[in-house]
């Protein structure tokens, strides 16, 4: 019980700090993640020219605008703000990279942009979940190609998944499975049990669609 207290109490110090942190952010640091989120490119330029800063918002499962735009698949937004010294070393709620948001949005570009800025292509999320397993279930034979070539384990396993390649048969992307195949990735055996929710399923952002016209 005395560790439950704990918990929660620990979940209402975060949700009370973020809560705080919105309230102090202005309009101008909102419409910059809204842009990110939406993939308005020259929204994003614009803000960024009047000096917003890219990390100063922060949603409720402390995505910023460049996990965001990387989980949206917007390359171009997504080399932006790297250019413009957004954070990589965020987070979010899971434990889940930037990368790993990048690799679950599916464009290449977005993931190139994010390895070009040093991410790691071994981080694991909390559920030992890594971009290239990520991939290998999304089938983004482009997306794996990246990773390899940035030296992600193609070996690596994670409760519930198994390896990329697990990953990728059991989605039945064959084509990515041929390609892990020939880099020398042979089957794990997935892990016993019902997989978890990969980065980014469990929050509905285009339920945000319509509270405000920026």
């Amino acid at each position: 019980r005395e560790v439950a207290q704990e918990e929660n109490a620990f979940v209402l110090c975060t949700l009370r700090t973020r809560t705080a942190q919105r309230r102090a952010m202005s309009d101008d640091d909102e419409a910059l993640f809204e842009f990110a989120r939406r993939g308005k490119l020259a929204g994003v330029q614009e803000l960024l020219g009047r000096e917003v800063k890219p990390d100063a918002f922060l949603a409720y499962d402390g995505s910023s605008a460049l996990v965001i735009a990387a989980r949206g698949g917007h390359g171009q937004v997504v080399r932006l703000l790297l250019e413009r010294r957004a954070a990589l070393d965020v987070h979010t709620d899971d434990g889940s990279s930037v990368l790993v948001h990048a690799v679950s949005g599916g464009s290449a570009e977005a993931v190139l942009a994010v390895l070009e800025a040093k991410a790691d292509p071994n981080e694991e999320n909390e559920d030992g979940l890594t971009p290239l397993i990520l991939a290998g279930e999304k089938g983004g034979v482009d997306v794996a190609k990246l990773l390899v070539e940035a030296k992600a384990d193609i070996a690596q396993t994670a409760e519930d998944w198994g390896s990329a390649l697990d990953a990728a048969m059991a989605a039945g992307n064959d084509e990515l499975a041929a390609y892990l195949s020939a880099c020398g990735a042979t089957p794990a055996g997935k892990q016993g049990g019902e997989r978890k929710v990969a980065a980014g399923e469990q929050w509905g952002y285009d339920a945000f669609d319509g509270e405000k016209d920026y």
